[in-house]
C-alpha cells in the first residue's frame, strides 16, 4: 500500500522549514488531498517553544508541547471558542487540518492541510508572509497546573484544537507561519521511526564498508589476473622461441647429415643421389639412403660407397686382406 510519509522536503532544502515533519498516525494524505493540486495546500507552523511564557502568563514546558504532537491530527478554527475547554461549542467549519507535528530544537512544529475552498485563508497567509508579519496559531484545550512566582506552570494539557489567531494576538509570541507548499514525498508501506532510520543508516554504512572491501579485493584480483596474463604471455613467447630454436636445430642437423650421406657416394653419383635422397629427420635420411644406394648399385654394379659399407662388406674386405 502506498502512503505519503513525509512532505515539505523541498522547503527543508530551501531553509524555510528546519526539519521534515512526519504525518500523524492514521492520516490518509492521498485521500485527504484528492483532487487538490494547489501549490499552497500545505502550511508549516511554529506553534511555540518549550519553556516559553505565553501572553496569558502560562509557562509551557517542552513535555506539554509534546502532548500536542501526541494528540494530532487536530483541527483549526478562526479564533478560540468562547466556551471552556471540554464544553460544547457552536458548530464551525474548520479551516485547517493539522496532520503532522514534531518537537525540534525545543520548538513545536506542525504542518497542516488547508482545504481547497479556503481561498481567503490561503490569501491571508500569503499576504502575512509577504508583509513580514506571519499569521500565528494557538493551541487550545483543558489545562491544569499551579501558580508559582507570578505565573502559571502548566503541568497537564489535553489539546483539542490549534486555532488561527490574528498576528500579535496568539498566546505564544514565537508562533509563526514558516512556509506554504504543495509538494509531498511518496513512500511505500508506512512511516519510518527514528530507530528504523538509524538502523537503515547503520546498514548503509556497513554496506558501504563491505562494498569498499569488495572493490579492494576486486582490484587486487584484477591486478593478479593481469600479472598472470603477462606471465602466460611471457611463457608462451619463450615456448615459441624454444620450439623455433629446436626446429632450426633439427633442420641444421638434417641438412648436415644429408650432406654427409651424399658425400659417401662416388663423385659421379652424388648429383643423382642428392636428387633421390629425401627425409625430414636423420632417421628418415638413413633409411632412404639405403634405398638410394640400392638404386644406384643396380645402375652401376661396381659402385662403392665411401665409408658407407655394411658390416658384412667390411668383413669381406678384411678377409681378402688377410689372405693376401
Amino acid at each position: 500500500m502506498k502512503i505519503f510519509a513525509e512532505m515539505g522536503g523541498e522547503l527543508v532544502l530551501a531553509g524555510k522549514v528546519p526539519v521534515e515533519i512526519p504525518l500523524a498516525a492514521g492520516v490518509d494524505l492521498a485521500a485527504l488531498t484528492a483532487g487538490d493540486e494547489s501549490p499552497d495546500r500545505f502550511v508549516y507552523m511554529r506553534v511555540g517553544k518549550g519553556g516559553e511564557l505565553s501572553a496569558n502568563g502560562r509557562r509551557w514546558s517542552g513535555a506539554m508541547l509534546q502532548k500536542v504532537v501526541d494528540a494530532l491530527p487536530l483541527y483549526s478554527y478562526r479564533g478560540h471558542p468562547t466556551v471552556r475547554a471540554g464544553e460544547s461549542a457552536p458548530f464551525q467549519d474548520f479551516s485547517t487540518a493539522w496532520i503532522g507535528g514534531k518537537m525540534h530544537g525545543g520548538e513545536l512544529l506542525v504542518k497542516g492541510y488547508v482545504p481547497k475552498d479556503e481561498t481567503v485563508l490561503k490569501e491571508r497567509v500569503r499576504v502575512s508572509l509577504a508583509a513580514g508579519k506571519p499569521m500565528q496559531v494557538s493551541p487550545w484545550g483543558a489545562i491544569s497546573g499551579r501558580h508559582q512566582g507570578g505565573e502559571f506552570a502548566v503541568e497537564d494539557f489535553k489539546p483539542e484544537r490549534i486555532d488561527w489567531g490574528a498576528p500579535g494576538t496568539a498566546g505564544f509570541r514565537s508562533s509563526s507561519v514558516l512556509a506554504t507548499g504543495g509538494e509531498l514525498t511518496e513512500t511505500e508501506e508506512s512511516m519510518m521511526t527514528e530507530k528504523e532510520i538509524l538502523e537503515l543508516q547503520g546498514k548503509a554504512t556497513r554496506l558501504e564498508g563491505e562494498l569498499q572491501t569488495a572493490n579492494t579485493a576486486l582490484t587486487a584480483a584484477n591486478t593478479k589476473v593481469t600479472t598472470l596474463e603477462g606471465q602466460v604471455t611471457q611463457v608462451g613467447g619463450e615456448l615459441k622461441t624454444l620450439k623455433e630454436q629446436a626446429a632450426e636445430k633439427v633442420k641444421v642437423e638434417v641438412k648436415a647429415h644429408r650432406e654427409t650421406l651424399i658425400g659417401r657416394l662416388p663423385e659421379p653419383e652424388r648429383e643423382l643421389g642428392g636428387e633421390l635422397l629425401t627425409g625430414e629427420t636423420v632417421a628418415d635420411l638413413d633409411k632412404n639412403f639405403e634405398t638410394v644406394c640400392s638404386k644406384l648399385k643396380k645402375a652401376r654394379p661396381g659402385m662403392r660407397i665411401i665409408g658407407g659399407e655394411s658390416r658384412t662388406q667390411q668383413e669381406e674386405k678384411d678377409k681378402d686382406f688377410a689372405q693376401d
